[in-house]
């Protein structure tokens, strides 16, 4: 299954920054994030089912 990694914006817009084969990769990848630039007040990174397989 594949796994994607979104920022989320105030308005609730996303946009794909990676994905990943493994969910744990991609929440550590998040972990990352969060770690180096801390919790910014308008943004929210996510991790999510991709797209492609949910549309097929």
């Amino acid at each position: 299954m594949q796994w994607e990694v979104r920022v989320q914006n105030s308005k609730g817009q996303h946009r794909v920054i990676e994905t990943y084969t493994n969910r744990e990769t991609a929440l550590r990848h998040v972990d990352a994030i969060y770690s180096r630039y801390g919790y910014p007040m308008h943004l929210a990174y996510k991790v999510y089912p991709s797209a492609s397989l949910l549309a097929g």
